[in-house]
Order: C-alpha cells, then sequence, then structure tokens
C-alpha cells in the first residue's frame, strides 16, 4: 500500500501522527508533480524506507519546502535521502538546522514558478510563515496559518478547545498572539485573497474540499 495518496491529478499528501502539547494534532506532507517528473515537497515527515520509494517511483523529488520556521524537524533528513533536491527554508531557519543548506523562500524560487506560487504571511516574526497555491487545482497550501482539527476527545479537546481550535477550522489563539503587526498580516491575508483557491489543504487536520474562500475569511478577517 502507497505511503502517498492522491487528492488531485497532480498533488499528493502523506500523512503520520503527530502530538503538539500532548495533542494529536497529526501531520500531513504535500507533494506537488512539476513538469519534468520533477516533485515539490512541502513540510516533510520522517522519511520512511516506504516512502522514498514512493517518491522516487512518482519522480524526482526538485524542492523541498520548510514553509515556515516550526515545520523544519525532518527536512534535513529528507535532504540526506534526496540530495539532489533543493532546499527552500525562511529567514531564521539557519538559527534552528545549522547544518542546513538552504535557499531563502522570500526571494528565490524560480526552479518552481509558475507551477506554484508563493507569498509570505507578514506580521509574525516567530512564525514567518509563507503559503502556496497551486493554479492547476486551485489549491491552497498553509502549514500552521489554519487548524481544522475535528472528533478531538479527552485531554486532547479539553487543550484544543483552550487554544479555539476545537472542532473546527480555526487560526490558534497562539498564533494570535504572536501577531505583532495587524495591518501587515491583515494585508496578507487580502493578497492571499487575489488567488481563485476553492480548497485549503493544512498540515493539521481536515482539508477543506468546499467553501474555502469563504471560510478563510469567516476564520482570518475575524482575529
Amino acid at each position: 500500500m502507497s505511503t502517498l495518496k492522491q487528492i488531485q491529478p497532480k498533488i499528493h499528501i502523506s500523512e503520520t501522527p503527530f502530538k503538539f502539547l500532548g495533542c494529536k494534532v497529526g501531520n500531513r506532507m504535500t507533494v506537488i508533480e512539476l513538469p519534468g517528473q520533477k516533485l515539490w515537497v512541502h513540510s516533510p515527515i520522517r522519511p520512511t524506507d516506504e516512502l522514498v520509494d514512493d517518491l522516487n517511483e512518482l519522480g524526482d523529488v526538485e524542492a523541498i519546502i520548510a514553509p515556515n520556521l516550526f515545520h523544519h524537524l525532518n527536512v534535513q533528513a529528507f535532504s540526506y535521502r534526496f540530495p539532489n533536491a533543493v532546499v527552500y527554508g525562511v529567514p531564521g531557519l539557519h538559527k534552528k538546522q545549522k547544518d542546513l543548506n538552504f535557499e531563502n523562500l522570500f526571494d528565490k524560487r524560480s526552479n518552481w514558478s509558475p507551477s506554484i506560487e508563493a507569498k509570505i504571511v507578514q506580521g509574525m516574526p516567530i512564525l514567518k510563515e509563507v503559503v502556496f497555491f497551486h493554479p492547476d487545482s486551485k489549491t491552497l497550501i498553509v502549514t500552521d496559518l489554519l487548524f481544522n482539527l475535528q472528533k478531538n476527545t479527552g485531554l486532547s479537546k479539553w487543550i484544543l478547545k483552550l487554544d479555539g481550535i476545537d472542532g473546527k477550522l480555526a487560526f490558534s489563539k497562539l498564533s494570535k498572539l504572536a501577531i505583532k503587526d495587524k495591518v501587515a498580516f491583515k494585508k496578507s491575508l487580502t493578497d492571499i485573497l487575489d488567488w481563485d483557491f476553492e480548497q485549503i489543504i493544512m498540515a493539521h487536520g481536515t482539508m477543506v474540499t468546499s467553501q474555502a474562500r469563504r471560510d478563510f475569511e469567516d476564520v482570518l478577517f475575524n482575529v
């Protein structure tokens, strides 16, 4: 059984269990097929032998994306398994991954655009998230900008409820505290809405497959 699940003609995901603050939030990696059988890998999970084999069968990993200052734990190991791939990360990543060589996502992404577009979420220096848009499938890809954690139970449900992200598409209260420039943050949201997306893939929680733009506005413009 493949470790990759195809959700669109050129988009695949791979999911793995993950806990944050003791809560089961899961973790999702997104893989997009580029022209020439090249692959773009967003927020990589642990590169098991099975996952590496499935990716090699699908194409050649060309780009490995560390999309913010929190989703980087598996990037070094992923880069080791795919040494010909270019790693892209945000400014400040070198402080957390001192041995990692990477290109700055803020100013260099020529080898995979225009297949995939990117925009920076301003105003949150502790996160420094970059979000992405795949025009062919009208898919918005975010990491920690949105959570959609459904059917939580026990202690996880209680903790997630305190953070405002239990059982619904939501923006974390912890993330809200990280906003240092609300004007810049809201400007970034408006810029993201220039993209004509119809679905949202996030790293944690159920993907949004309908009314994505409306839900994006309802959640984030009320922050």
